[in-house]
């Protein structure tokens, strides 16, 4: 008897397994769940010991609901512009992530369709963006962060 209730429990572990649902990751997917209205999106961004030791920046864009549309992370060592270019959106999100920002450029510059706007400097904010301060390094550290939160109509 105890033999042939472990056939049956694996059985039907077996069954629930190949019953169980697929989870489609795919940008079709994203697309189809898309709410327009106001998006969201956090830009974290990441300096390397000064200037031009270069600098990473990781991006994620929700839609109006909160749902995660589109995220990337990119990074160089010249200390240029990294620039983004979303997926999943109606019409794409270009990010031009600029390093240093310096002599009245944005931290980050944003086109989505006709609209077009900046982020402002580090510990500003305006009607598109927040922007944090940057973390100073330290002894113990040759890196730098800054994160900002922003929204545009989508």
């Amino acid at each position: 008897m105890y033999a042939s209730t472990t056939v049956a429990s694996f059985l039907a572990l077996a069954g629930l397994s190949v019953a169980a649902p697929v989870t489609d990751n795919s940008n079709a997917a994203a697309a189809k769940r898309f709410a327009g209205g106001w998006c969201t999106l956090h830009i974290h961004e990441v300096a390397k010991g000064g200037d031009n030791n270069g600098h990473k920046a990781q991006i994620t864009i929700y839609d109006a609901n909160g749902f995660q549309m589109w995220t990337d992370e990119q990074s160089n060592d010249d200390g240029n512009v990294i620039i983004f270019k979303s997926q999943n959106l109606p019409k794409e999100l270009d990010v031009s992530v600029n390093f240093p920002a310096d002599k009245g450029k944005d931290e980050v510059s944003f086109i989505y369709g006709d609209t077009t706007f900046g982020s402002g400097k580090a510990k500003s904010q305006n009607a598109h963006c927040k922007v944090g301060q940057w973390d100073l390094t330290s002894t113990f550290s040759d890196r730098s962060t800054l994160d900002m939160d922003g929204g545009f109509t989508c």
